[in-house]
């Protein structure tokens, strides 16, 4: 009796045993997960992922229309956390009506409405009802946006955008999007300086800030929030945010050896010094990264492209 009890107890303490073990590998696994990759945000058919609109349509129209395949069809499938995956996201719809022509609303009035709903729904507190909107037909020179500020206190500022950054990669669309809410929030800032005689170090500086919120070169705090795009562009895409992060980092210097060492130097160097100390980017994170700022030579250019400021 006491052996078949025995004999019961240690089957059941090597069952128990493996069940452990077993739990262990698989709470194992979970842990060493990796992250969520992107992928490509956008589809033909079920499973081909593209990542500009131009590649997806080049592919799905050679394709023979299938049970299989729905040949010929993209759509925006978002693989990137940060955008379009939230519940009842509309940016599908919205994407899919401006670059693929499905919906009611297409050519520059489906952009418009693209570049609208991106505006409200991950970059608030902006609305597109408080920011006109427009879309330049023009392809290629230039940069692919830029924001006006407002002829009069309190009115609209003008968001341009060029039509071709709709064919980039999703993710670095939105982003650019991104950059140009910086510099709507910078022009919401109040500022006393006299800004005649430095204005080229005060765009600079602006271009500065919101490629380093682009890159997240800083945590400083901003209505919109840190970018949220992250890896979910092409290469190139990031490798062209990087270059003009450096850029942009010696056209600051660049603007300020400038007005210091100019033949006006001695009418506005006090004005660099009051500016630099008054706007809140440049006085929390650039002044504390650039102690020597009075002294320090911009060198060379980082790359031939870089344009004086």
């Amino acid at each position: 009796m006491n052996d078949a009890r025995e004999l019961k107890g240690r089957k059941l303490a090597r069952t128990i045993g493996r069940l452990a073990a077993l739990l262990a590998l698989v709470l194992a696994g979970t842990a060493t997960l990796p992250a969520q990759e992107y992928k490509r945000d956008l589809l033909c058919g079920k499973t081909t992922r593209f990542t500009t609109p131009g590649e997806c349509l080049n592919s799905c129209s050679q394709q023979r229309r299938t049970l299989a395949n729905l040949g010929g069809v993209c759509s925006f499938s978002s693989s990137c956390p940060a955008y379009g995956q939230e519940p009842h996201s509309a940016l599908p719809q919205f994407y899919n009506q401006a670059l693929f022509g499905r919906g009611a609303v297409v050519g520059a009035e489906g952009k418009l409405v693209l570049a609208s709903h991106i505006i409200n729904t991950y970059y608030p507190p902006n609305n597109a009802r408080q920011i006109s909107v427009i879309i330049n037909p023009t392809k290629g020179g230039g940069e692919f946006a830029h924001v006006e500020p407002s002829a009069t206190p309190g009115g609209k500022q003008t968001l341009t955008l060029r039509d071709d950054v709709f064919y980039t990669a999703p993710g670095y669309m939105i982003s650019v999007i991104g950059h140009e809410m910086v510099h709507v929030e910078q022009n919401n800032r109040s500022q006393k300086t006299n800004q005649m005689g430095i204005s080229s170090l005060v765009g600079a500086m602006h271009e500065l800030e919101a490629s380093s919120w682009e890159i997240h070169a800083d945590n400083f705090p901003r209505s919109i929030g840190p970018s949220k795009v992250g890896n979910c562009m092409r290469d190139q895409e990031k490798t062209a945010q990087q270059q003009t992060y450096a850029c942009r980092q010696w056209q600051v210097k660049q603007a300020i050896e400038d007005i210091l060492r100019g033949p006006r130097k001695d009418a506005y160097s006090r004005s660099v010094g009051l500016w630099l100390n008054e706007d809140p980017w440049a006085s929390q994170v650039w002044l504390p990264a650039n102690p020597s700022w009075q002294t320090q030579a911009a060198g060379q250019k980082p790359f031939a492209d870089c344009k004086n400021p």
